[in-house]
């Protein structure tokens, strides 16, 4: 996915990120900086705090997001 065009909100991003997580799309912490411009401590926070959240266990049974999960835990 290419860099967008201008910054969306939090809420815009975090619906983006779920209806791409829905398609199959393996996603990074790296993708979601670079995609939407965000901070590096941001998009730890989508996977961390803000996508369990809005999607609670679903998300975390994910084998591919529950890697992204345990890289960003272990690396603090």
């Amino acid at each position: 996915m290419a860099k967008l065009s201008k910054k969306i909100s939090l809420h815009q991003r975090i619906g983006s990120l779920i209806k791409r997580l829905n398609n199959g799309e393996q996603l990074s912490t790296e993708d979601v900086e670079q995609q939407y411009e965000t901070s590096k401590r941001n998009a730890e926070r989508d996977f961390t705090e803000r996508l369990p959240k809005y999607l609670g266990e679903t998300l975390l049974k994910d084998k591919s997001t529950i890697k992204i999960y345990k890289n960003i835990k272990s690396a603090k």
